[in-house]
Parts: C-alpha cells; structure tokens; sequence
C-alpha cells in the first residue's frame, strides 16, 4: 500500500516522514517513506542530557544525519511524528 498516492495515482504528500520516539532510557530517531519502508534510523540514551536543549540538539543532528546518510533532500519530507 502506497500512503502517498491517492484513488487517481497523484502524488499528495511528499515521500518521507521523519519519526522520533522519546523514550525514558533511549530516544530513537528514524526516516521512513511513503509506503512504510524504514531508511534509516539511529538511536541514543536519553539519560544522557539532563539538559533539555541538549538533548534537543541532539535529536536535531541526528534527524539531519539519517538524511544525509538516506541521500534524502529536506524538500522531499513531508513532516515529523514524535
């Protein structure tokens, strides 16, 4: 099943989606495209910032890696789930 295309076969949303899960020991960061596919992903331990803006940091470098690691343009992202 393809989420990106609607009954006529356009193109609604761009293809990927940026996904974060922020978890009480490890925060997850991942790519996935418009039919489910994960692209790339990474992880680190949460308890490691005790400082919010740290922390926030650093799941913005990591989002901006996994793009650059998938060859994917920040144009072609259609949102982020958290």
């Amino acid at each position: 099943m393809d989420y990106g295309l609607n009954n006529k076969g356009t193109n609604l949303m761009k293809r990927y989606i940026l996904a974060i899960d922020l978890g009480g020991t490890s925060t997850k960061v991942g790519l996935v495209d418009a039919k489910g596919r994960i692209c790339a992903r990474t992880a680190f331990p949460t308890q490691k910032f005790r400082n919010l803006k740290k922390w926030i940091r650093k799941i913005e470098e990591s989002l901006k890696l996994l793009l650059i690691q998938a060859k994917v343009s920040r144009k072609d992202v259609s949102g982020c789930g958290v």
